[in-house]
């Protein structure tokens, strides 16, 4: 099965290249590392082009449309059977790609697979070994859509799922406000996920993270709710659709 990694930069220049080592030394011949970046304005994209690797595919955009719409276009890109997503600031854990590969093999019905997370700090030293659990396994659907529609466990920085479930996934929905959250519903509408309880990324904290760090207000909180069934809703209708079709 050929691999797409798919990663979104956006000014990242002090990290990317511990990244895409940490990605590219997992990878086979055959498989590609897509980064899309967003109108950078540091040296992102030199270092990125610097790696001269037949694998790295660089696409570059002036106007910055923001990281969602990004990873839209970097998905778009992609052309393998499995498709991961990457942070530009985080670093791939040995073994995480063969891992995840391996569910995916062994599981030919589930869509996603998603795995726990370490965090470490702006110069890499670990803070949490395992800072979110997961239940290794097959959580049920309508009780995995019910977690997140209460709080998502999902990152994308975590997940990787098949090329089958694009013709739901693509185009994001307006309401999709995260990109990870609009795959873990698509994902849960079209079939199975799988969680693996390994924490295979070292997740960074640092103060340029784009997912916030405090929690939403309670006005923001039912919007982002109310948002979340209508992506719901809209991968229910695109699946029935493409079961018409």
């Amino acid at each position: 099965m050929k691999v797409s990694v798919c990663l979104a930069s956006y000014n990242g220049e002090r990290y990317i290249a511990e990244q895409l080592r940490s990605i590219l030394q997992q990878l086979s011949d055959g498989d590609e590392l897509i980064v899309c970046d967003d109108g950078s304005r540091d040296r992102t994209r030199e270092i990125v082009a610097s790696f001269g690797d037949p694998r790295v595919v660089l696409r570059t955009f002036d106007a910055n449309v923001g990281h969602v719409r990004n990873f839209e276009r970097a998905i778009a890109s992609a052309s393998g059977d499995l498709i991961f997503l990457s942070d530009q600031d985080d670093a791939w854990r040995p073994g995480k790609l063969a891992a995840m590969l391996a569910v995916f093999r062994d599981q030919p019905d589930v869509q996603l697979v998603h795995h726990a997370l370490s965090t470490m700090d702006a110069d890499g030293r670990v803070l949490q070994p395992l800072w979110n659990p997961l239940h290794e396994g097959r959580p049920g659907r309508l009780r995995f859509l019910a977690r997140q529609w209460l709080k998502c466990q999902v990152f994308g920085c975590a997940l990787a799922f098949r090329r089958a479930l694009l013709d739901v996934v693509l185009p994001f929905p307006p309401s999709a406000y995260a990109h990870d959250h609009w795959l873990a519903i698509a994902a849960a509408v079209r079939g199975p996920v799988y969680f693996l309880a390994a924490p295979l990324v070292s997740y960074r904290q640092h103060a340029a993270n784009v997912t916030p760090k405090r929690g939403l207000s309670w006005a923001g909180r039912i919007a982002v709710r109310l948002r979340f069934l209508r992506m719901i809703g809209v991968a229910l209708g695109r699946r029935v659709a493409g079961g018409n079709r």
